[in-house]
């Protein structure tokens, strides 16, 4: 997944450019196993958002991607609960998080073909972070996933991670610093970037869209637009999205960060004999550096899950005028 490594790398060094106010963020690289048949072993890798609700407790948002097993090519998104306690002066903490995991699963199929298959399991995480003298972090984290109708899996991953918010105190934020101003007023964006046609040999082709986005508060925005994901056999499909996102201003708010998901309304050339029009899930990353008051660009990743064995990965990034 090419564009999901760009989007990582983009993302990090956004966020590590500055000074800045806000939690934690972690890159993360390991190695997973399938543990229902043991020995099969791959890559793993993923990004996470974390921050604290008190001196011993802390929610997080975790992509993993869990690499080729078994002749699948799973990720997936997990929002989680976390406890946590901290020694040697809060420079070292110890924390064990769970939550749901809903994945996206590219099988093998028969005749060397491949389709993806969607679901929900459990994750169970165990976490050691270790917090320098800067706002540099170490982490090392181990994650168990039970999984409905796929494999179970056991990861090892070690990251590395940026406190968002200098603390006053060595360790870790109890508490997010409050926000009180919107996220985002109004804006207008027009991408360019890529399509990505889940399979195990995957498909790429140019994808646009153009986007409204409008702060309804000052965490929550929503956006309307339309999307093209480009023409290449057997995908040819394009229409109407709208999401909502949760949002963060960081580095005096010149950063914003946002996770997102609705319905996208599409029309594919290639579904059935004359075409076919389709209710999507579309659940998005997004990042936006403002350069003026009235300019900035944005990075968004988007996961299409569809009913109907067609989910795609876009990567698209655009320059926004803000108003």
């Amino acid at each position: 997944m090419t564009a999901a490594r760009t989007a990582i790398l983009v993302l990090f060094l956004l966020l590590t450019a500055s000074p800045s106010w806000g939690q934690e963020f972690y890159a993360y690289g390991g190695w997973v196993e399938n543990t229902d048949t043991h020995h099969d072993q791959d890559d793993a890798w993923g990004l996470a958002y974390m921050q604290g609700v008190g001196e011993h407790a802390m929610m997080s948002f975790t992509y993993l991607n869990e690499g080729h097993v078994s002749g699948h090519h799973r990720d997936g998104y997990t929002p989680q609960f976390w406890g946590r306690t901290s020694i040697i002066d809060r420079r070292l903490s110890f924390a064990a998080g769970i939550g749901p995991y809903f994945f996206f699963d590219t099988v093998s199929g028969r005749q060397n073909d491949s389709y993806d298959t969607h679901g929900w399991g459990g994750i169970f995480s165990l976490a050691a972070t270790w917090y320098t003298e800067s706002r540099w972090l170490f982490q090392v984290r181990g994650n168990w996933i039970g999984a409905v109708n796929s494999f179970n899996s056991f990861s090892v991953t070690g990251g590395i991670g940026y406190q968002l918010d200098a603390p006053s105190s060595p360790g870790p934020r109890t508490a997010a610093p409050c926000q009180t101003e919107s996220t985002t007023n109004n804006e207008i964006t027009l991408f360019a970037g890529e399509s990505t046609l889940n399979r195990l040999e995957s498909r790429h082709t140019a994808a646009e869209a153009l986007e409204y986005r409008r702060g309804l508060t000052n965490h929550i925005d929503w956006t309307i637009g339309f999307l093209n994901e480009g023409s290449s056999i057997p995908l040819e499909r394009y229409g109407v999205t709208s999401q909502l996102w949760l949002v963060r201003a960081f580095f005096d708010d010149c950063l914003a960060l946002g996770v997102g998901l609705g319905p996208y309304l599409a029309y594919d050339e290639y579904r059935g004999r004359q075409g076919s029009t389709s209710v999507n899930a579309l659940i998005g990353l997004t990042a936006s550096y403002r350069v003026s008051s009235q300019w900035a660009v944005r990075l968004t990743w988007d996961r299409v899950a569809t009913n109907y064995d067609q989910d795609t990965d876009i990567l698209l990034g655009g320059l926004t005028y803000r108003f």
